[in-house]
């Protein structure tokens, strides 16, 4: 990270380009940012980190160091131009790539569900760390709602998760490469 971060910041400084696209990834992009600000480049943000879920205090840093930021979700827009960074809600990348490939009926078919019951699709995470610190809370969360409600539970497994975690979600059924359809089949 070290290594394509300096090198980003010197060809940034030998190409001198008049703006610079940030894609997601603030951890990496907001220091980067600071280089070529520093710099004089001008830096538009696109999948801006999530400040009005995660490190708020971040919006200030935006403020300083990008000149607009494109929204992928609506609301983002209000919540940034409120912070007085210029923004513009752009739409998902995703929305009209991603889809369902089969109905709730032929879903819970394939996977032994009920579909007059209501499904859970379970999203843990996509990154091994990730998976193994969500599934525990969220395997207890559901043993917790199936006291009061009978639910069936369908975890979409990302490709980084492997077989020993997903067996760790004992009593769920899980889905390889069907998330969508998975999202799509679920009552929530």
């Amino acid at each position: 990270m070290w290594r394509a971060y300096r090198e980003l910041a010197a060809e940034a400084a030998r190409r001198r380009p008049r703006l610079a696209i940030l894609v997601d990834f603030p951890d990496f992009n907001l220091r980067l940012a600071r280089r070529l600000r520093a710099a004089g480049i001008r830096i538009v943000y696109f999948i801006s980190p999530q400040v009005w879920a995660w490190r708020p205090g971040r919006v200030r840093l935006m403020k300083r160091l990008v000149e607009r930021v494109l929204c992928i979700f609506p609301f983002e827009e209000k919540f940034y131009r409120d912070a007085g960074v210029q923004a513009d809600f752009v739409g998902h990348p995703l929305v009209d790539s991603v889809r369902a490939t089969m109905s709730r009926d032929e879903f819970a078919a394939q996977h032994g569900l009920d579909a007059a019951q209501p499904i859970v699709a379970l999203l843990p995470g996509s990154r091994p760390g990730e998976i193994a610190h969500n599934l525990p809370g969220i395997r207890d969360a559901c043993r917790q709602i199936e006291q009061s409600r009978r639910c069936q539970w369908v975890l979409a497994a990302a490709p980084g998760a492997t077989d020993e975690q997903l067996r760790e979600a004992a009593g769920m059924r899980f889905v390889r490469g069907a998330t969508y359809d998975a999202l799509a089949a679920a009552n929530a």
